[in-house]
């Protein structure tokens, strides 16, 4: 990828309708290739998983993916578990640190 991949929110997904981002959350419920997703602002995402996805018996996930262009959903390219323990309120702040700072979130080749 040419560049960053914002880390977002359920909130701040709707910002980049049709773009690729990153989304880390709590697996809530799992329903076929469905995934919803708790994001780190308590907010909810549903994601469209790949068929070769194994998120199952994750409990903390990032999700990289395409955003749909209602803003609502997106669908999974690659998916990352990051296991049991994860402080989704440490997450929030990055999320809404990286917009301020792209500087430091971002690298320069």
């Amino acid at each position: 990828m040419d560049r960053p991949v914002p880390l977002v929110n359920s909130q701040t997904l709707a910002n980049h309708r049709g773009q690729i981002v990153r989304l880390v959350g709590k697996v809530h419920k799992l329903t076929g290739n469905v995934l919803l997703v708790q994001a780190s602002d308590q907010g909810f995402v549903e994601v469209y998983l790949n068929p070769e996805s194994n998120v199952s018996g994750s409990v903390y996930v990032e999700i990289t993916g395409k955003v749909s262009e209602s803003g609502e959903s997106m669908r999974e390219l690659l998916s990352i578990n990051f296991g049991e323990n994860l402080d989704l309120k440490l997450v929030e702040e990055v999320v809404q640190l990286v917009p301020k700072f792209p500087e430091i979130f971002s690298s320069k080749d």
